[in-house]
């Protein structure tokens, strides 16, 4: 019924809107239409339009109800997290603030620690070069001292002195006093006594007196040092010569460097010479000159003890161990000879070539163990 009256008042509207009259044909009749009739079909229309309008805006309110709902329910979450998440800004900037005062306060602290660093590097810097330079200084100062030392020891020590006493340049400064003493050059049993006799007859016999000894630079550094003294001073020939005087190294000592120019600048040949450092049985020292002969035979000259080989006739050679018996009665007071070493000397450098009793030099002499060196 309402789609015949839709058609209908569909068929009439079109026929007004062609011919401007209510009248249109259906199935063949001519239908008549009243303002009435249009107005319900327009008004049955319009409830349909509508009905269907709310049934569509009825879904889509549900839809989009349903989507508000899900969109509510995702802002309250997304505003709980906004909550919290501003706590937490809160919090952190708080925090921050902290922090960043902290900051500022700590830049302060190191611009001025940075300032005091530079300070103290500065002067490190200095303290290391004054540190650098002591230590040169120190340095020197040890060496300097060793040096010393060891010159002050070779006044101390017979063995350390050799070097000192005993080289070239003291040796050839005798040439004179030698030639001048020796009275037939060519001679040499005679000039080597004559040169015995120079020195004793110019040198006088003197004690030596205390002399401090130099301790070790370690000693001194740590201030443990002990302050001794040794009644020993070894001159050398200039210097013993100068003096007048001198104990029994030093005599023998010049009478060895006199020997020693004689052979060299005036005899023309060198012969061998020794230094006897001879130890008592009583514990005193004491130091001659002596030199081996062809044949096994041995001289000793001893200025200081008013000895030598052949005393009181001319000088000479004789067998090594009736010699060297006869020498050590010669200090029978002292209770004779305990031990001897015989040093030679190689370019100023003293060489132990043997060290014992009597009989140990008698045996190296005899065997001529020196002539092996």
């Amino acid at each position: 019924m309402g789609n015949a009256w839709i058609y209908r008042i569909k068929r009439g509207i079109e026929a007004i809107l062609k011919s401007g009259s209510l009248i249109y044909i259906h199935h063949q009749k001519i239908v008549m239409l009243t303002w009435v009739d249009i107005v319900s079909a327009i008004s049955r229309i319009l409830v349909s339009i509508l009905l269907v309008s709310a049934v569509l805006s009825f879904a889509s309110i549900s839809y989009f109800y349903s989507q508000y709902t899900t969109l509510l329910d995702r802002y309250n979450r997304l505003s709980r997290s906004f909550d919290e998440l501003e706590k937490e800004y809160r919090r952190f900037y708080t925090m921050y603030k902290s922090l960043h005062d902290e900051h500022i306060q700590l830049m302060k602290e190191y611009r001025a620690l940075s300032g005091r660093v530079s300070n103290l590097t500065e002067s490190y810097m200095v303290l290391e070069a004054n540190y650098s330079t002591l230590r040169i200084n120190h340095q020197r100062l040890v060496d300097s001292y060793e040096d010393w030392r060891k010159y002050a020891l070779s006044y101390l020590f017979f063995e350390d002195s050799i070097s000192r006493v005993l080289n070239d340049s003291e040796i050839l400064n005798l040439a004179s006093l030698v030639g001048s003493t020796v009275s037939y050059p060519s001679d040499y049993w005679r000039s080597v006594k004559e040169l015995y006799d120079y020195v004793r007859k110019n040198i006088g016999y003197a004690y030596d007196p205390p002399v401090p000894y130099p301790p070790l630079i370690s000693d001194l550094e740590r201030g443990v040092y002990v302050k001794t003294t040794y009644r020993q001073i070894v001159l050398s020939p200039s210097e013993a010569l100068s003096y007048g005087q001198g104990d029994c190294e030093d005599q023998a000592i010049l009478l060895y460097a006199m020997i020693k120019c004689y052979q060299r600048y005036i005899y023309g040949r060198e012969h061998t010479l020794w230094l006897l450092d001879i130890t008592l049985r009583g514990g005193r020292g004491h130091v001659a000159v002596a030199f081996p002969v062809g044949g096994g035979g041995l001289t000793i000259l001893d200025t200081a003890g008013n000895y030598y080989t052949g005393y009181p006739s001319d000088l000479r050679a004789e067998d090594p161990y009736k010699e060297l018996e006869r020498y050590s009665d010669w200090f029978s007071r002292y209770g004779g000879i305990a031990t001897i070493r015989i040093y030679d000397v190689q370019n100023g450098i003293p060489v132990k070539l043997v060290s014992g009793s009597i009989y140990d030099i008698v045996s190296y002499i005899i065997h001529g163990q020196y002539l092996k060196g």
